[in-house]
């Protein structure tokens, strides 16, 4: 027997034998009756992917697929609205939609430090940046198409999965710097500023853009009223580690005070920190550190969420065996409906782990899984003895990567899902406590 099936026979067995039955839970059923449910609670589960153990039962059925989709929702699109949900095929979360669209201030909402009218930024002091104008100069490259200015040229981006209307968006901003700076294939004057060699392909502007700060935040309004400034840190050149999206409001700000200096230390308002990017700079430039988290749990939005997170918190680890290096992760989660989505939450939560470990570099470790509180809804009970009446396969389903990729390269088409023939569906169709 493999270690999902063991696991679900066990919990499911002492959820029915050993649970407490809450009291005025909140959730309700769509016909309005309460959502009873039984529960227990701290369990712990562990999986060695390196190995083959996969959290995919063989008991029924797993949306595997759907669950790496909400992922990329999340995590890779960092999109919290009913459009980009059913742009990429999913619709469980139409129940708690607002009237506005969106989920609230929850899930990807948490992944910035700071928000429009939620946080007020700190004033404080930071180093200028400044880069060599050698790093400006025309990068004479065979077979390549330049068609802007004599300057800037455009590589197949295909690969990189942007929206088209994203493309178009940031291909303008692009050509807008590079037409700015550049004069017949020369530099205007580089005491004005010059545009990094790294960014005269568009392709490679492209695979930066989404690392730069407060770029998601610019994204969320379509960029309207954003502007990719190198004002920021004083700096000469547009490059990935000279730029920020900042609003207009910000570049005035900056107008404003850039007289008022510290040595030789610039006067801004901090920029917003992006936890997957953080977790990525991190992850590569002092892996072993234990503070790897990342964590929706922002208490001062609760009761602006439609739903408060269920799977809010992950914690990673890096750690050598040899020569290889592996990435464990830990999945926090605070309540699971055993039958509805507890498989679905470990499995999409692999693949999130697979892809940060592909982008890195790594090798996929232990995969643990944590929940407070975990429980099965009171019309749930047949499908509890449909499953446990069933006899495990012998099989081990398991997910691939089809290639290495960066993070925010993956699509789901990426994935590959091995080893579910003959897993079954349950047989009845269930209720959601909502």
């Amino acid at each position: 027997m493999i270690k999902a099936d063991y696991y679900y026979i066990k919990n499911l067995k002492k959820i029915m034998e050993e649970g407490c039955m809450d009291q005025n839970p909140r959730p309700r059923y769509s016909d309005g009756e309460i959502a009873y449910s039984k529960f227990i609670t701290q369990v712990y589960e562990q999986y060695d992917i390196s190995k083959g153990e996969f959290p995919i039962t063989t008991l029924r059925n797993t949306a595997i697929k759907t669950g790496i989709k909400e992922i990329l929702w999340i995590y890779q699109k960092q999109e919290n609205s009913k459009i980009s949900a059913h742009k990429m095929g999913i619709t469980w979360w139409d129940h708690w939609m607002n009237k506005m669209g969106n989920i609230g201030r929850a899930y990807s909402h948490n992944l910035e430090s700071h928000r429009e009218n939620e946080m007020m930024k700190m004033c404080l002091y930071i180093d200028p940046i400044k880069i060599n104008p050698k790093y400006g100069n025309i990068q004479d490259e065979k077979n390549i198409e330049r068609v802007v200015s004599e300057t800037g040229y455009i590589s197949n981006y295909d690969d990189l999965n942007f929206e088209q209307d994203e493309i178009k968006i940031l291909k303008s901003l692009w050509m807008d710097i590079i037409e700015t700076y550049y004069k017949n294939g020369k530099i205007i004057n580089t005491d004005y500023g010059f545009v990094h060699y790294d960014w005269h392909d568009f392709r490679n502007f492209l695979s930066d853009i989404r690392y730069i700060p407060q770029y998601f935040l610019a994204k969320e309004k379509k960029f309207k009223n954003w502007y990719l400034s190198k004002d920021y840190y004083g700096s000469n050149c547009y490059s990935k580690d000279t730029c920020v999206f900042i609003t207009f409001e910000e570049v005035e700000s900056i107008n404003e005070i850039d007289s008022i200096k510290k040595g030789d230390k610039l006067l801004r308002h901090e920029l917003s920190r992006n936890q997957v990017n953080d977790l990525i700079h991190e992850l590569t430039h002092n892996k072993f550190s234990r503070r790897h988290i990342i964590s929706l749990w922002n208490w001062s939005n609760i009761n602006k969420k439609e739903l408060v997170e269920c799977a809010y918190e992950t914690l990673w680890s890096v750690r050598n065996v040899g020569d290889d290096i592996y990435l464990d992760m830990t999945l926090i989660q605070r309540s699971s409906d055993y039958i509805m989505a507890n498989y679905i939450n470990k499995i999409q939560y692999v693949a999130f782990q697979m892809m940060l470990a592909s982008h890195l570099g790594y090798k996929v470790g232990y995969f643990s899984h944590f929940v407070q509180n975990l429980h099965i809804y009171d019309r749930h009970y047949e499908a509890v003895d449909e499953i446990l009446e069933r006899t495990p396969l012998d099989i081990q389903p398991n997910i691939k990567l089809k290639e290495n990729k960066q993070f925010y390269c993956f699509t789901i088409d990426d994935f590959i899902v091995e080893n579910v023939d003959g897993i079954k569906k349950l047989k009845k169709n269930l209720d959601i406590g909502i």
